[in-house]
Parts: C-alpha cells; structure tokens; sequence
C-alpha cells in the first residue's frame, strides 16, 4: 500500500504510468501491478500542488528449500556440532544469487530477523532432530525462510590402506598423493562425494583443519588420518586412512671419484653407495649394468637407479632411488722446468702439463707442498721438485738444474775473473749437453769446453770488445736455461 496522507482536508489523485486511475482519489492506493505510480495533492486553501512518485517493482518469490543437515558425531546421541552454512547448498537449490545471512532458533526471529544464532559456524544441537531457520536474501533485500534439521550418523567407514615411497633422504617419512586417495574412496562410494583429511577424529567430525592433499607424514614410518566424506554438505561418513611408509633406497659415501688416465686401461669399480644388504635391492645403471657395481675405464657421470620392493597386506610396493657418480678424470703431469734471475737469487718455475691439480715441493717427497709452481731464491745447485695430484693419481719428479754465472768477467789475465763460466753444477755431469755463447745478433762465439776453465772472451784467438753478451745451456732432459752477462775490459 503507497500512503501519501498529508495534514489537512486535501485532494488526492493517483497516476500509474502517467495515466490517472479513475476513481483513486484518497491518500492511499494500494497496489496490484508493477509500474511508476504518482500522486498530485491539492491542498484545501488551493494555495499550491505537491506531487510524488515512486517505481514499483516486483521480485520473483524466493524459493527457498527446507532441507536437512547431517553431521558425523560418535556416540549416537543425536548431538554435533555443526556448521550451519555447510546447508547453504541445499537451501538456495544452486541459485548463486542468493545469500543466507543468519540463522534462527524460532521462525518467527527469522521472519523478524532478530536474536540470530551466535556461532552459526560450531552450533551444537541441544536435542536429536532439532530444527532452526535460515534467512534467505535475494539481491533486491526480499527474504525467505528455509527450515533446516539437524539430523547426525554414526557412519564409520572400513579403513583404507595407503603406502607411500619414502623420501631420498630418511626412511620415516614420505610425501602422500591425497587426491589420488580421493578418487580411490569416490570409487568405492560415490563420484559426488567430496573428501577431506584430518589429523584427527575431532577434526574430522567437525570439519576443521582440513590437510593439504599433498601429505607429508608428521610421525614416523606409520600415522593414522580421518577422512571426512560430505555430500552436498551432509556428512556421509568417517573413513580412517591407515599411511605406512615404504623405505625407499638410501645412499651413502662420496658421488665423486677419480680415474687415473696414466693407469689406462686399468678399471675403477664404482660402487652405487645403497645402504644396507646389496643382495636386497636390485640395479640398473645407466650403462646396462645390473650389478652393485661396475668397472670404468673413462671419466663422466654414471648414474644408478636402486629399487626395493615390500610386501604391504599382499600387495607388492616397489620404491626406488637414483644417483649420479662423476668421475674425474686426472694424471700424473709431464714436467719441465724455466730459470730466470741472476746467480744466487734465481727463481724456478715448474710447469705440469695433465689434467689434475697439482702441489709442489722441493726435495722432499713428503712436503710440505704449496700451491704455486714457483720457487724464488735459490742458490745454484741440483734440486729435485716433487709435484702431487691432489685427485690422488701420485706424484711426479724433475731435476733442476740451477746454474748460476757471474753477472760480468774481466779477462784482463789479473787472475780475477779471468773467465766465464757456469756455476751450481758440474759441467761436466753427463746430464748437462751443452753451453753456447752469442752475441746480441744471435751470432755463436763460442760453445763451452767442459774441460777447461771457461770462455775468455776471444772469438778466433782476437778479444771481443765490452759489451752484453748471451748464453743458453742446453741439458739432456731437454730443459734449457738462457740468460746474459757483461763482458769488461
């Protein structure tokens, strides 16, 4: 009914749609049609007109649908705790656009919307079948009311077996497909059946603290999870899920090791690392082999698949782990040696040719080693350099000739520095092949006699005048030490 009563004796005229309706000429009108309606109000002392206008609309009627709510309890007393809105579904029968905003102990609180329920949420019923009501919205603010009983079950399913592999790294724990789970249980009971897991029967029960489908188990080897069947809202039933964890392969010692190029075509026996019995598992490398181990004669990366198969109430679980062995590939060097600075203060460097790493040490086999190829200030004299494959391929040895000379001579026949002459070795050991002396334009002037004193500074019998002049000593493991010197007269 629209009520346009204004004080004081008025006249009145409706209008829907622009167009007066006959005969509608009191302060009220009550509508029966939807449409724009107006009333134009002529004051008793005809001083002026006051009009209004209003849109009415009519909504569809709301269909809600009374409906029952179930919930799992466990001691078949009728009472749980529910969760009121898990009825939603049920009520609005798919209609999305409408909402229930509260639920009621009486139906006339709910028509009223007054004194809602509290903890819609957690609602235990205070007695079995007991009913209360929803207040159901649509979009333009109408409202309906859907009675829903609270019924509960005692339905507790047959457990249901699931084993899980373990992870790479322990044997007590493994991850769990859940929703592989699901579609096992909706198989057995129904595909309209949602399916949610719990740590325990409360939960559960409840509904709370739903798991993640991908389950990592929380106590070791074996735990106990409740899964909650629903169907639109309704529990179905209580399903225990019995997890074992199948131990997968575990591995131990190192993923790398060494072949030795220089004992080519000697074998090195790789070992899959699988702890426990070998006799337990079974193999399969990446080379076709189906044996603990293998031999291999080159270096790269060998991997290894290990499985293991248990027994779980007739059923045959297989779990399996894999690794990968690098072998590295290293050698004894082939070594030589270069020799610069001046006698008495020379420096030494070593060079390794091979694959490996390598330490150096000077005429000690046991060290210490270091790292740099270098050694600075050394006396003339014969050393031995030891050179270690820190990849454990042995240890290589040179002889070094340090050969020391006088940065100048005089030959002025003082008996004082008369000659030139290599210094730090014998000249003549075997080991040294030959010294020759050149001139700055590489022309020879003389090759060292081992036997005599040493170079004069004569070239045919005839002084050479003061000047710089060069030298390289040849030795017969094929090293060769240059450097120059100045000759004074």
């Amino acid at each position: 009914m629209l009520d346009a009563t204004y004080a004081g004796n008025n006249q009145y005229q409706w209008f829907r749609d622009g167009v007066a309706l006959p005969g509608q000429t009191n302060p009220t009108y009550t509508v029966t049609q939807e449409g724009f309606y107006e009333v134009e109000i002529q004051l008793e002392n005809n001083t002026c007109d006051i009009k209004g206008s209003i849109t009415i609309e009519y909504d569809d009627v709301i269909a809600a649908q009374n409906t029952t709510l179930i919930q799992c309890e466990e001691n078949n007393s009728g009472v749980a705790v529910f969760n009121l809105f898990d009825a939603t579904e049920a009520i609005v029968n798919g209609n999305t656009a409408l909402q229930v905003s509260a639920f009621f102990n009486s139906l006339s609180n709910a028509q009223n919307n007054v004194a809602p329920i509290p903890n819609p949420t957690a609602f235990t019923n205070t007695e079995p079948n007991q009913r209360v009501y929803a207040r159901v919205l649509s979009p333009s603010g109408c409202f309906a009311v859907a009675r829903v009983t609270l019924n509960t079950t005692t339905n507790f399913l047959p457990p249901l077996e699931v084993a899980g592999c373990s992870l790479s790294t322990t044997t007590a724990f493994a991850n769990f497909d859940l929703a592989a789970t699901s579609l096992e249980i909706q198989t057995i009971y129904g595909s309209n059946l949602n399916v949610s897991y719990h740590l325990s029967l409360e939960d559960a029960l409840q509904g709370q603290a739903q798991l993640p489908l991908n389950f990592t188990n929380t106590l070791p080897q074996m735990q106990t999870l409740f899964a909650r069947l629903t169907n639109a809202g309704n529990c179905f039933g209580i399903l225990p899920i019995y997890l074992t964890v199948i131990p997968s392969p575990q591995f131990s010692g190192a993923a790398t090791a060494t072949y030795c190029l220089n004992t080519f075509p000697e074998p090195l026996t790789l070992d899959s690392g699988v702890v426990g019995d070998a006799d337990a598992f079974s193999f399969l490398w990446s080379t076709g082999a189906t044996t603990p181990t293998i031999q291999v004669t080159a270096p790269g990366e060998y991997s290894v698949t290990v499985s293991f198969v248990q027994s779980l109430n007739g059923i045959n679980y297989t779990c399996s782990s894999s690794r990968t062995l690098t072998v590295i590939g290293s050698e004894l060097p082939e070594l030589s040696y270069e020799l610069t600075g001046n006698y008495g203060n020379q420096t030494l460097i070593i060079t390794a040719t091979g694959s490996g790493n390598y330490l150096y040490a000077l005429n000690n086999e046991n060290g210490p080693y270091q790292e740099s190829n270098v050694f600075e200030n050394l006396p003339g004299g014969i050393y031995t350099v030891y050179v270690l494959d820190t990849n454990g391929c042995g240890i290589s040895s040179i002889k070094v000739f340090v050969l020391g000379f006088p940065n100048y001579f005089t030959p002025n026949n003082d008996g004082v520095n008369d000659h030139w002459t290599l210094r730090g070795v014998n000249l003549k050991d075997s080991l040294i092949q030959s010294v020759v002396i050149f001139d700055r334009y590489g022309k020879i002037l003389h090759w060292l006699d081992f036997n005599t004193f040493g170079w004069d500074g004569t070239y045919r019998g005839r002084p050479l005048p003061s000047s710089d002049y060069w030298f390289k000593a040849t030795l017969k493991d094929g090293s060769i030490y240059r450097g120059h010197f100045t000759l004074k007269r």
